[in-house]
């Protein structure tokens, strides 16, 4: 019985022998290689996702510039508007109680250097702080307007400021 029990131990160990030799032989290489094809798809995933993200940063910077754009295009008035921006003007001095005169109004053609605009020469007369309310009121307005070329002198006899301001207001052609 022992020679028996000798034969079946030697059996079994070689079937275990063999087992493991197979594995070795045959599994291992199968498990190298879906180890090295995850490493690969993982790497592929990494460069899909970076020409993805590439993909799309064009698309964020068009829609970023397009609503820009539309924020810049509700500061312009239209070409055929530009008389209403001088009436506007007038109706903004006779709000804040003061005297104006006109002293030219010119169109300019865009160039590389600016849009197109309306420049105003305006001289503008009366109470100190209706003057300033109405700067104020010219600088908050939604419309894209350039105060430039502003002189002030103060007539103290009257407590009047006599103001000589050259105002652009900017139009779409």
């Amino acid at each position: 019985m022992k020679k028996e029990t000798q034969i079946k131990v030697l059996t079994v160990s070689l079937i275990i022998g063999a087992g493991i030799i197979i594995i070795f032989y045959f599994v291992s290489p199968l498990l190298r290689e879906i180890k090295n094809n995850s490493e690969n798809l993982v790497g592929t995933r990494i460069a899909i996702d970076q020409l993805i993200a590439k993909t799309e940063a064009p698309k964020d910077d068009y829609e970023e510039l397009h609503q820009f754009t539309e924020t810049i295009e509700d500061l312009f008035i239209s070409s055929q508007e530009t008389i209403g921006a001088a009436v506007f003007l007038r109706e903004l001095v006779k709000k804040h109680e003061l005297e104006h005169e006109v002293k030219s109004i010119q169109l300019a053609e865009s160039s590389e250097e600016s849009w197109p605009y309306l420049n105003i020469n305006l001289l503008v007369f009366g109470e100190p702080n209706s003057f300033f309310k109405f700067l104020k009121e010219v600088d908050s307005n939604k419309l894209l307007i350039r105060i430039s070329e502003t002189y002030i002198r103060k007539n103290d006899e009257r407590n009047e400021i006599n103001a000589t301001m050259s105002l652009k207001i900017f139009y779409k052609e």
